[in-house]
């Protein structure tokens, strides 16, 4: 029999229903799933950049290009990513960046229509998905009229899901929508090759299943999970012996398993996703604690997605006794899912594709990220889909006690359909009015801060923003209470300094940036503040002191050197001042530093070399068209030749 991907295998329904009027039906769905996806999502194009975007796409020169693909140090191409950035271990997605970039640099329009396509066929392959699961020979005829219509219904609560909306708006997490359109992909494709009859087909579900895994293990590392996640598939809706199905199937396995390998590829390299691991200064069963019970508030936002938050922020916790009920109830809900697999119920597969998809953060130190909505994107594919079709099974089981007029399946269809019409109808309003927010990103701090007051991360974020836009004097507080409540966190403590520092309120300012020096000892920026502060206060050998422990962090950070040579250079110390400020000029060569230097070398009684810098000054202004100050210099330079 010939194989199709869209429709059920052989083991349901007869070849007839594959017909014309079938597949315009699933043309039809898949052109309303784009209408609804449109409808909840097209008000966001205009959005602006947010957050880790601004890192993404413009920190990221790695996709200002497209050639050459790889590159080399410091013109890195789209399969090279900037290291530190979201993308740096996913090359694939930064070259749909790169293609982005190439056609509509930094307009968010084209990155979010690319985001909303991408979701789109994520919810067609998860229609796919369901019906060809619900046909199969596990559930016998229960679900053979209404499968094509449970698994549209999924699709439809799936892709309108309020959980869903950071993943699709939030451009920088097209990480999560790639991954999950592969992640799905090769469940699809390795269900086609479990019920292929010819070799070719089966040869052919084999090479797209690992293809699909390969793309998405470059596109996010959580796809690593799906080799266990097929194998469970497998035992629960196809092979009830373990070593029936490697035989039948070792092939697909070896070859899910040799994906792992650019994996681990991308990691010995060096590249990896920054803010996670286990140097994150988070003990690892301190951290498995804390997860604990964020296991189930993914669970609860399945059900209720309100509030939800841009950044949720829970305290790491490093007792047992807190947690124990949560613990408890994990190990509960694990032991159900290893029993549920060994007796082969459905309702395993959810539970155990939950805990395998979100492993990596629940078994890794995300600090800064404890619960994060886009992580539920793939494990939602899975829960929507189990309670749609529970429901219909539940209704089913009732029909002939509910009345003698719900005997016919199309009545017990409708009931299903106006039950998840309902239920998808609330979703929608919820996310657009989530979706609102987006357009301003102080709204997003704020609404977080409504629902976690002592969210640090929020109350610096806000901050932030004021200050970005003027208005210094607002942003104090935010900082202040950040700062209050998390005296360990870095940036909190920065900005404060910083808003004292623009305030003109320098004694504050001081305290404040050695506060932070207390956080992190060696950085450059604050460093580089203290002394800035101190000369204008006229202690300069604490600003000496500043700026020589700036150049020690960063020896390449050229404005350091010059603040440091011209202040030696006003105490007399000539030479010092020429070594800073030529190294200066070596870094940044512009037109400043050249008259810096002049200057130096003048008192330093070096013509000659004052002549050749003017004459290297005149010739860069020239090169930048600025032909006035070119002609400045060349006089200066007659002059003083004489």
């Amino acid at each position: 029999m010939k194989s199709n991907v869209i429709a059920a295998d052989h083991q349901s329904a007869p070849a007839s229903s594959y017909d014309r009027n079938h597949r315009f039906r699933w043309a039809f769905g898949a052109i309303v799933l784009a209408m609804v996806i449109a409808a909840v999502y097209g008000s966001t194009l205009n959005a602006p950049l947010i957050f880790d975007d601004e890192v993404t796409l413009i920190q990221n020169t790695s996709i200002h290009t497209l050639w050459p693909l790889v590159g080399h140090s410091p013109d890195f191409g789209p399969l090279h990513p900037t290291a530190g950035t979201p993308v740096s271990a996913r090359p694939l997605v930064n070259l749909t960046f790169a293609i982005n970039y190439h056609f509509h640099q930094l307009d968010p329009r084209g990155y979010r229509v690319v985001n909303m396509v991408i979701h789109g066929s994520v919810a067609i392959l998860v229609w796919v998905l369901v019906t060809r699961t619900l046909r199969l020979r596990k559930f016998g005829t229960r679900f053979d009229s209404s499968a094509n219509l449970i698994g549209f219904l999924s699709a439809i609560v799936w892709a309108v899901h309020p959980i869903n909306t950071e993943t699709v708006v939030y451009i920088t997490q097209r990480t999560e929508l790639m991954v999950g359109l592969f992640y799905v992909a090769t469940l699809l494709f390795s269900s086609c090759y479990f019920t292929a009859e010819s070799l070719r087909s089966k040869a052919t579900y084999l090479f797209l299943a690992v293809l699909a895994s390969v793309v998405g293990m470059l596109s996010k590392e959580m796809m690593a999970s799906v080799p266990a996640v097929v194998f469970v598939y497998q035992r629960i809706f196809f092979d009830d012996r373990c070593w029936s199905m490697l035989k039948k199937s070792w092939k697909l396995y070896v070859g899910l398993a040799l994906t792992w390998i650019p994996v681990a590829l991308l990691y010995a390299y060096g590249f990896r996703t920054p803010g996670g691991g286990f140097d994150e200064g988070v003990a690892i069963h301190h951290w498995w604690l804390s997860q604990s019970p964020i296991v189930f508030l993914y669970w609860r936002m399945s059900v209720w997605p309100w509030p939800l938050l841009i950044h949720y922020q829970f305290p790491v916790v490093t007792d047992f006794a807190a947690v124990w009920p949560w613990v408890t109830a994990n190990v509960l809900l694990i032991l159900l899912s290893v029993w549920g697999f060994v007796k082969r119920w459905p309702v395993a597969f959810v539970t155990v594709a939950f805990y395998a998809i979100l492993s990596p953060t629940l078994l890794i130190p995300l600090p800064m990220e404890p619960a994060v909505e886009r992580r539920m994107y793939l494990p939602l594919a899975v829960i929507v889909p189990f309670g749609i079709a529970g429901s219909y099974w539940i209704l089913d089981v009732l029909r002939p006690r509910l009345s003698n007029h719900v005997h016919e399946s199309k009545v017990l269809r409708l009931l299903v359909v106006v039950f998840v019409v309902a239920i998808a109808s609330v979703f929608a309003v919820i996310s657009k009015r989530r979706l609102t927010l987006y357009h301003n990103q102080l709204a997003l701090w704020q609404d977080t801060l409504l629902h976690q007051p002592e969210n640090t991360i929020a109350l610096y974020g806000a901050g932030t923003l004021l200050a970005l836009q003027g208005n210094v004097e607002e942003a104090v507080p935010y900082f202040e209470k950040s700062y209050r409540i998390d005296p360990t966190y870095y940036k909190s403590s920065y900005n404060l300094a910083q808003a004292y520092d623009r305030l003109g309120k320098n004694n504050e300012a001081i305290e404040q940036y050695q506060r932070t020096l207390e956080i992190k000892p060696t950085d450059p920026a604050t460093h580089l503040n203290l002394g800035r502060l101190f000369e204008f206060e006229g202690d300069s050998e604490q600003a000496i002191t500043h700026y020589r422990e700036t150049i020690s962090a960063s020896p390449d950070f050229a404005l350091a050197r010059t603040n440091l040579g011209l202040l030696l250079l006003s105490q007399g110390q000539v030479a010092g001042a020429i070594k800073q400020l030529e190294m200066a000029l070596r870094l940044d060569e512009d037109l400043p530093q050249y008259m810096n230097l002049v200057l130096a070398y003048s008192q330093a009684g070096k013509n000659e070399d004052v002549l050749r810098l003017l004459q290297s000054a005149s010739d860069l202004a020239r090169e930048r068209g600025d032909i006035a100050v070119a002609e400045k210099l060349e006089n200066a330079r007659r002059q003083l030749a004489r």
